[in-house]
C-alpha cells in the first residue's frame, strides 16, 4: 500500500499570461522551494514535477498528507497563486523501476483537479487514518472523472488562519506580490525551472495515470 498526491497551481497559465514569464518563475520556484523542503523533512518523495504542479508519494499515510497541508499554507500565505491538491492511497504496480500504475494514482489526480483553489480532497481511508492528528471537514460524496459512483471525500482545511478554499476556479488569479523573503529564496532557483515555464500547457494536458521520478 502507497499513498499518493498531487499538487498544483490554480490559475498558473492565466498568471503567466497577465504578468510575464520572470514572474511566473518566482511563482513556480518559490512552489517547488518550500514543496521540496517539506518533503525532504517527512521522508517523502516527490516522484515527479509537473511543470506547475507535482505527484508526491510515500509509504506512510501521515507524512504525505503533513507535507501537503504545510505546503498549501504556506503558498496560500505567500504566493499570488492558490495550490490545490488530492489525496489517496492504495495498491500499485511499481512498473520499471520508477513508475506507479493504479487506481490510487489516478484517484489523487482527479481528486486534485477537482479541488478548487487552496483546497486539499483526501479519500475517506486516508482521513480516517489521519482523524486523530490533522483537522478534517465532511463534505458530501463527490463525481470524478473515470468513476462511475460518487466517492466519498473529506477536505483538509487550513491550519494558518487567512486563506480559505475556494469553492469555484478563480481566473484570472489577482495579482498579488510575493513576500520579500520568499520571493528573495526563490529567485535564486529561477533557472533550474525557467525552461519548463516557457510552454506551459493548460490543465488539460495532464492525465494523472502514472508518475516517473
Amino acid at each position: 500500500m502507497r499513498i499518493f498526491a498531487f499538487v498544483d497551481l490554480c490559475g498558473f497559465t492565466a498568471y503567466t499570461e497577465a504578468h510575464g514569464e520572470g514572474a511566473a518563475v518566482t511563482v513556480l520556484a518559490h512552489l517547488r522551494t518550500t514543496l521540496r523542503a517539506s518533503a525532504e523533512a517527512r521522508g517523502v518523495r516527490v516522484t515527479k514535477w509537473l511543470r506547475d504542479g507535482a505527484m508526491l508519494s510515500g509509504v506512510d499515510t501521515a507524512p504525505v498528507v503533513e507535507c501537503v497541508i504545510e505546503t498549501r499554507d504556506k503558498v496560500a500565505g505567500e504566493s499570488p497563486v492558490p495550490l490545490r491538491a488530492g489525496i489517496a492511497r492504495g495498491r500499485v504496480i511499481m512498473f520499471e523501476g520508477d513508475d506507479y500504475v493504479g487506481a490510487a494514482v489516478n484517484m489523487a489526480a482527479r481528486l486534485a483537479a477537482r479541488a478548487a483553489p487552496n483546497q486539499i480532497l483526501t479519500t475517506v481511508g486516508v482521513a480516517e487514518l489521519v482523524a486523530g492528528s490533522v483537522p478534517l471537514q465532511p463534505m458530501q460524496p463527490v463525481h470524478v472523472g473515470g468513476v462511475a459512483s460518487a466517492v466519498g471525500v473529506r477536505e483538509l482545511p487550513h491550519r494558518t488562519a487567512g486563506a480559505r478554499s475556494v469553492r469555484a476556479p478563480v481566473e484570472p488569479v489577482p495579482s498579488v506580490t510575493v513576500r520579500e523573503p520568499a520571493m528573495a529564496l526563490a529567485q535564486r532557483q529561477r533557472a533550474l525551472v525557467e525552461a519548463s515555464v516557457l510552454r506551459c500547457p493548460s490543465r488539460g494536458g495532464r492525465k494523472g495515470k502514472s508518475g516517473k521520478a
